[in-house]
């Protein structure tokens, strides 16, 4: 039975979508399966709990991590690694990631042998889109939403909720990942350190003692340059574009999504209660364009030379 995957970043409504998702007959509907939280020994994981006033998120029929419940060996599910969250975040189609594929497949199995599909909601997969496609077989669908809205909601849960994780993610994500040729450019502008220890809590600690004081246009172009990168790497190889802007202001693309997915799934999720919350804290005086139009330049000088990044973000360019 053809899996879907659902890729997306932090704060662009996929947990809403994966939501709807799993409401429909049928599916077993994995949240985050390369979260960090599903290597916890001794917690209760199908308990995990998300207050849904500061995290915004839809109310749920059950806790966001129940699907793993029968495969959860005191707080730990089974075959997962916690070095699958962040520390290979970018991946080529043509890489061995031996013990990923074994932990996603079982995901996939174990849906199959309760004869449901298999729906796995990520949000730590953009930059490894095109490895996930060649080694499953699965329709896989890009949440996006405009980048200047995905990053007021990770201001407002700094500024409001004094919670710096969506953040700090992304200086986690660069610094980790520091050796990639993609992250190059932003590497040799801003010297993000590697910080690797024997807990992934410590390394998100570590890294949020660095940046915790970190001006707003630094972190705005960290964050624009993983966002415009990952888009661009995820692109091709995605048959199905959810706008989550559109698809909270446009009836008529709400059927539209439905339909396609209809057409590539069989399933079909309902966007009609799709809201697009607005942040109620003011956001970073920044000149946004000029932010962005220097990390297209760095871009552009990374991707010059016709490969498939370069071409991903061409076409992106191009949208």
């Amino acid at each position: 039975m053809t899996a879907v995957f659902l890729h997306s970043g932090w704060r662009t409504g996929s947990t809403y979508i994966w939501n709807q998702f799993r409401r429909q007959p049928g599916t077993l509907a994995y949240y985050e399966p390369l979260h960090e939280r599903l290597d916890r020994p001794g917690e209760d994981l199908t308990r995990v709990h998300w207050d849904a006033e500061t995290s915004h998120h839809p109310a749920l029929d059950a806790p966001y991590f129940s699907e793993y419940r029968p495969l959860i060996e005191d707080g730990r599910i089974g075959l997962f690694q916690p070095e699958f969250s962040y520390r290979r975040f970018f991946l080529s189609a043509e890489d061995q990631e031996p013990a990923l594929r074994r932990y996603l497949q079982m995901l996939i199995e174990h849906a199959g042998e309760r004869n449901r599909k298999a729906v796995l909601g990520f949000s730590r997969s953009l930059g490894r889109v095109g490895w996930l496609k060649q080694n499953f077989d699965a329709v896989h669908l890009r949440i996006s939403r405009n980048p200047r809205r995905q990053w007021a909601s990770i201001h407002h849960q700094r500024a409001k909720y004094r919670n710096p994780y969506f953040l700090v993610n992304q200086f986690l994500i660069s610094g980790q990942n520091r050796t990639h040729p993609a992250l190059r450019p932003l590497i040799e502008r801003y010297d993000i350190p590697l910080i690797q220890t024997s807990c992934v809590s410590n390394d998100i600690a570590l890294y949020q003692k660095i940046f915790d004081g970190i001006g707003s246009h630094i972190a705005y172009m960290v964050f624009y340059y993983l966002w415009r990168l990952t888009q661009a790497m995820a692109e091709p190889h995605c048959e199905i574009l959810v706008d989550v802007d559109r698809l909270s202001s446009d009836s008529a693309y709400r059927i539209q999504t439905t339909a396609a997915i209809q057409a590539r799934t069989g399933l079909t999720p309902s966007f009609d209660d799709a809201i697009s919350g607005r942040p109620d804290v003011a956001m970073p005086e920044l000149d946004y364009a000029r932010i962005e139009a220097f990390v297209e330049s760095l871009l552009a000088n990374v991707f010059c030379n016709g490969n498939a990044y370069s071409e991903a973000v061409g076409r992106s360019n191009e949208d």
